[in-house]
């Protein structure tokens, strides 16, 4: 499964999970209800993020403060550090995440423990069974306060 999961670029729980065919047609759709982003990036408290994390990038767009994140991927969500991240990252700085992606060689990881906290994956081994991998970090922007 691992490897059927890799070749398509999402995780193991997606494949088992979820509509392939709906995501791909949610991950092409610019509208309240798609996952393609139009430059802007909702931002989400971290402590916010278990209860919002399956709902949809036009949705969050709509209720949450936005940053900018100039690439052409979908999916993206930006992370407000709070105290559960704030052993790596400094509080209040930003994490741009790219959701619901299968992580490659030692990138950083997002992931939910079965305790729901959140936690930072170093190697794709440091994943325990139980963890749900929410995304990529792709960057962290240092907010002045």
């Amino acid at each position: 499964m691992e490897r059927l999961a890799d070749f398509f670029g999402t995780t193991c729980y997606i494949i088992e999970n979820e509509n392939i065919e709906e995501i791909e047609i949610l991950d092409r759709t610019t509208a309240v209800h798609g996952n393609k982003n139009p430059s802007a990036v909702p931002i989400i408290d971290e402590n916010e993020l278990t209860k919002t994390i399956y709902k949809t990038i036009g949705e969050l767009i709509i209720t949450h403060p936005i940053t900018y994140f100039f690439q052409n991927e979908t999916n993206i969500i930006g992370v407000k550090v709070g105290n559960q991240l704030s052993d790596i990252f400094s509080i209040n700085s930003i994490l741009i995440i790219k959701r619901f992606s299968a992580p490659k060689s030692n990138e950083l990881m997002l992931t939910l423990t079965n305790t729901q906290q959140l936690a930072i994956r170093r190697h794709r081994d440091d994943i325990h069974y139980t963890d749900k991998i929410i995304g990529i970090v792709l960057e962290e922007r240092l907010i002045d306060e």
